[in-house]
């Protein structure tokens, strides 16, 4: 398989990026687990719910970061780890029903990055977030 010539458009909002797709095409979105670790032994994984759209060589995406566990070793640094994955799943799904509402097409999939391309965060209008119960809503969004 070749190299990757095309480029990657990343879009600070789920809402402008969701302005450029087509809407006869997949919007591949699922949850993914992006993990960082450093030299100390203290790893940093990110949940983060991206959504992208291939249109010949350019690919049209938003990466939204939706919770963060820390680790060192095999012990959860994070108290409420096991809260935070599961609204990492409703997060999820709150996206994936934004993009149905609108008629987009999603299978779970998602678009695999090339190693050396650094991609920009995104925010999502469609997700509010409770600070004092820790659940993520779904926001009114244009």
């Amino acid at each position: 398989m070749g190299d990757f010539t095309g480029h990657f458009i990343g879009y600070g909002q789920l809402e402008d990026w969701a302005k450029v797709i087509s809407i006869q095409e997949p919007v591949y979105a699922t949850l993914v687990t992006d993990a960082e670790a450093s030299s100390h032994g203290i790893r940093f994984e990110r949940a983060i719910v991206p959504v992208a759209q291939p249109q010949g060589e350019i690919v049209h995406y938003a990466r939204i970061p939706v919770t963060a566990i820390h680790w060192i070793a095999d012990t959860v640094l994070t108290q409420d780890h096991e809260q935070r994955i599961l609204q990492a799943g409703k997060a999820m799904q709150i996206t994936k029903a934004w993009l149905q509402e609108r008629g987009f097409i999603v299978p779970d999939a998602k678009v695999a990055v090339p190693r050396d391309c650094r991609l920009l965060k995104s925010n999502a209008g469609c997700l509010g977030y409770n600070k004092e119960s820790g659940y993520f809503l779904k926001e009114a969004t244009a």
